[in-house]
């Protein structure tokens, strides 16, 4: 089991916007990937009379990388675990994570022992850095909006160490919530527009 912590904002720009903006303040982009998120959950949970945040505690994420700008490729079964206060700030995670041959294979495991699909996110991830601090920019490619997030590693340890470092890029990250989460945005999406399963 891995343990991190992160945070992650909404983008302000465009994604040329973006990009042009981050490298103009001394980011370099890494790499560029693919990203498919599937996320299953037992059958017997009814996602319209749920909480989001309950019902993804009990989620199964089947993920595909697919590299862009390299030719790494990987497939992985992963369930996370978070520790959220009562404001709504992840204070801890962790992940277990289990590589695999087949996405489609293990989807019909999942199916197989009582699990069901509940949702698929598409998403190109962009890497940037600036002196030991990396930014993973994921835009939504289906519903069209973009996502910031920054991970603590061995420069930055704290939350609070990466807000500071995000408030030097403020310009182009909406700064009213740290800790937005793409599967919470979805996941009520596809309550809202009543397209439950």
């Amino acid at each position: 089991m891995c343990s991190s912590n992160e945070i992650t904002v909404r983008a302000k720009y465009s994604d040329e916007k973006l990009d042009a903006f981050l490298k103009e303040n001394g980011f370099i982009e890494l790499n560029r990937y693919y990203f498919t998120d599937v996320f299953l959950i037992p059958s017997e949970i009814d996602i319209s009379n749920n909480n989001v945040r309950d019902i993804l505690k009990k989620a199964v994420l089947l993920r595909e990388a697919k590299g862009i700008t390299s030719n790494k490729n990987s497939k992985k079964i992963t369930f996370k675990q978070k520790n959220i206060n009562e404001d709504g700030e992840i204070i801890s995670q962790s992940a277990i994570k289990c590589s695999i041959d087949s996405i489609e294979d293990a989807k019909k495991l999942f199916c197989a022992i009582g699990y069901k699909e509940i949702m698929k996110i598409n998403e190109i991830h962009s890497t940037y850095e600036k002196d030991h601090f990396k930014l993973i920019v994921k835009k939504n490619i289906d519903n069209n909006y973009t996502l910031i997030e920054a991970e603590i590693n061995e420069y930055y340890k704290t939350i609070d160490e990466l807000k500071k470092k995000i408030y030097e890029v403020e310009e182009c990250v909406d700064l009213t919530d740290f800790f937005i989460k793409k599967a919470e945005i979805e996941l009520q999406r596809i309550r809202d527009m009543g397209d439950t399963k």
